[in-house]
């Protein structure tokens, strides 16, 4: 096992095969935290959102362990890896199932629906605590 969890070489992200942002190198250490920082529209969700599988990457290769990200299969990647968009999640207005169901984000399709056994799951999640 590497100390590299996360390899980013010449990544370009966007949409539609066209790039809106990079490219990127980056290397991510276990343990370590990382902050993106930049304006509006510079690119921080889209490169947030390819490196959770959820846009293709335009150009470059992202590693995740030593794997090529396309390899990964999603129960592997939400293991290791969960992105939480402030945009869509307002803790203060959330019901307290609301906020159990984030967990099974990583788990759903690409625009984050929930199914019945997800629904099954959040519901038998709550009972274990008591909520």
């Amino acid at each position: 096992m590497t100390n590299e969890l996360l390899r980013v070489s010449d990544l370009s992200v966007g949409y539609d095969g066209h790039a809106v942002a990079g490219p990127f190198d980056l290397t991510i250490r276990r343990g370590e935290v990382l902050s993106l920082i930049g304006p509006n529209g510079a690119g921080k969700t889209t490169l947030l959102r390819t490196l959770a599988k959820q846009l293709a990457p335009v150009a470059g290769t992202v590693l995740l362990d030593g794997t090529d990200l396309g390899a990964v299969r999603p129960s592997e990647l939400a293991r290791q890896m969960a992105v939480v968009f402030s945009d869509a999640l307002r803790p203060d207005q959330m019901t307290c199932r609301e906020a159990v169901a984030v967990g099974r984000y990583p788990y759903t399709g690409r625009f984050g629906r929930l199914s019945a056994d997800d629904e099954r799951i959040v519901d038998a999640a709550m009972e274990q605590v008591h909520v």
